[in-house]
């Protein structure tokens, strides 16, 4: 037993110098702290250490026990600042830093909140005695989920690499998104929205925004699908109204995926925009969107939009009844679905699957991650769609006429594959006319498209027909073998 001081300084603690031999029969020098000054509980400390280390050379301590036993006695922000840096290193993009650290404050809430030091005390039933507190707190299960997979991200590295015997927060489930919303939007309606235009520009001005500047806004919400505070930064320099096509752009730092979006506008608002945009300063905001009251200056005006439509019908107290009774243009319908100034982007998306648009351009138009978001979102909305796509394949699937048999067999024959009689093929090259004639091109002899005449079908089925009947002196026909026939219109 060697025992040293590698410090002269009051209270530094003795060192133990041994040579540990493994299981496997090698041997490893060690140089172990044993946490005391004093020389007489530094000895039992050694005596206790070299103790440990025979009872491993000879199987009696399981040395991944004893690893895991260290590794769990380390604290939460030890193990967080190499899950940091294993996070950093996979991660790549402009905002790769804000999102590491987003998931390591996800973490740090959990732990702070179950008042968790060392990664040995993680489990399960704090985690979810956490959510209970997160979902209690009004907290989305969006926003819940989000911090639960950062958790469980964590606890899985800490399995694979060797710091935990297995995921204490394996069996912890993400709740579902979609079956929690605090919020359901609905999408503007095509006739909601003409008497929205009309109500507003002839509306007073709501929350500083005159009556032009909100209805542009609605307007480019909807053909864009920006955010309201999306809207809220663009600037006079972030339209190009002077080009075939027409778009605004948004730069990195303000969009919700943190990346550049061009979003394209028709030439009908580019121009009512290239006048509203005539007096302003190039830096400039175009709209000061009241973002926080947002929602209540669109609802203003759509409950002044329903106060004119009612109007309309003062002289039919039949019509005026039956207005009265619906939910057209009232901002929450009678599924409880809200329209605030979010649903004018949702109305983007929804109005551009209602006109057929592809599932692709519209993940495009309205900057989805993942096409599957874009079918969750909109993918009812394509009315029709299944049919239009079943009719579209049957008409592939099709029978030519003349490749229907006639009589009591209704099963189909294809002359390409069936055989004719030797005593009729020569009547069917005969039906066939100039079909499969050559013709010269130049010096090359080619042979015209195997297509029969309208008129000639008939005639050939004839033949085919009696040909079936006969049934005897086959052989694989060649001769009468087409299944296109030209229209006869």
């Amino acid at each position: 037993m060697h025992l040293s001081k590698r410090s002269e300084r009051t209270g530094a603690p003795y060192y133990l110098k041994y040579v540990e031999v493994l299981p496997d029969g090698s041997r490893k020098q060690r140089l172990v702290s044993t946490r005391t000054p004093e020389y007489a509980a530094a000895k039992k400390v050694a005596t206790k250490i070299l103790s440990d280390a025979a009872m491993r050379t000879y199987g009696v301590i399981d040395a991944e026990s004893e690893r895991f036993k260290k590794e769990a006695q380390r604290t939460i922000e030890e193990h967080l600042l190499d899950f940091g840096q294993r996070l950093k290193s996979r991660s790549t993009g402009k905002n790769a830093l804000r999102n590491v650290n987003g998931q390591l404050n996800y973490i740090r809430g959990f732990a702070s909140y179950a008042q968790i030091k060392i990664i040995g005390h993680i489990n399960a039933d704090l985690m979810n005695q956490y959510i209970a507190h997160l979902r209690e707190n009004g907290r989305s299960a969006r926003t819940v989920g989000a911090m639960i997979g950062a958790s469980k991200h964590f606890t899985s590295w800490l399995r694979k690499h060797g710091k935990l015997k297995s995921d204490p927060l394996e069996t912890v489930e993400r709740p579902d998104p979609e079956s929690d919303r605090k919020l359901n939007r609905r999408m503007l309606k095509p006739d909601e929205w003409q008497w929205l235009v009309q109500a507003t520009l002839s509306g007073p001005e709501r929350y500083e925004m005159a009556a032009e500047a909100r209805c542009l806004a609605y307007r480019t919400a909807i053909q864009t699908g920006l955010r309201s505070s999306e809207l809220k930064s663009l600037s006079r320099g972030s339209f190009e109204l002077d080009v075939e096509r027409p778009y605004v752009k948004t730069a990195s730092g303000q969009t919700k995926n943190r990346q550049t979006a061009y979003q394209y506008i028709d030439k009908a608002l580019a121009n009512d925009l290239r006048s509203f945009l005539a007096t302003k300063m190039p830096q400039a905001k175009v709209f000061n969107l009241p973002h926080k009251y947002a929602a209540k200056m669109l609802q203003a005006d759509i409950l002044a939009a329903r106060a004119m439509w009612l109007a309309e019908a003062k002289n039919d107290p039949t019509e005026r009844a039956k207005r009265e009774s619906c939910d057209f243009l009232i901002p929450t319908n009678e599924a409880g679905d809200e329209l605030d100034f979010h649903a004018l982007r949702h109305t983007c998306g929804a109005w551009l699957a209602i006109q057929g648009e592809q599932p692709k351009v519209i993940q495009s138009v309205m900057r989805h991650s993942t096409i599957s978001l874009t079918l969750d979102t909109y993918g009812h909305l394509i009315e029709g769609a299944e049919a239009a796509a079943v009719s579209r394949n049957g008409s592939l699937t099709a029978m030519p006429a003349l490749q229907m048999a006639t009589g009591t067999d209704s099963s189909p024959i294809c002359l390409d594959t069936h055989l004719i009689p030797t005593t009729v093929r020569g009547a069917c090259d005969d039906v066939r006319g100039g079909a499969n004639s050559t013709f010269t091109n130049g010096s090359t002899q080619q042979q015209k498209s195997r297509v029969i005449p309208m008129e000639n079908a008939a005639s050939c089925e004839m033949v085919h027909t009696g040909a079936k009947a006969e049934g005897k002196g086959v052989e694989p026909s060649t001769a009468c073998a087409a299944t296109d026939f030209e229209s006869a219109s």
